[in-house]
């Protein structure tokens, strides 16, 4: 397995972080690390960064957290 950092943006509101790591931990992904950046108006930008074995898990990783509420354009860095 590799890190990969993963960049979202998002909506800011209560729970984000919750949402988005619990997405990728019942998945049984590995989150080994995440920064925020506040933006303006109430986005964020949120880099993750996850352990990845294949272009298939790093794939899966990105759709789930595309599905999390508030969250947009999700990609590798």
């Amino acid at each position: 397995r590799y890190p990969v950092d993963i960049i979202l943006h998002a909506h800011e509101h209560t729970h984000l972080l919750r949402d988005i790591t619990g997405a990728l931990s019942n998945e049984e992904f590995n989150v080994v690390g995440l920064r925020t950046q506040f933006e303006k108006g109430a986005e964020v930008s949120v880099i993750i960064t996850v352990m990845i074995a294949s272009l298939d898990e790093l794939n899966q990783a990105i759709k789930l957290l595309q599905q999390v509420h508030q969250v947009h354009d999700v990609r590798r860095v």
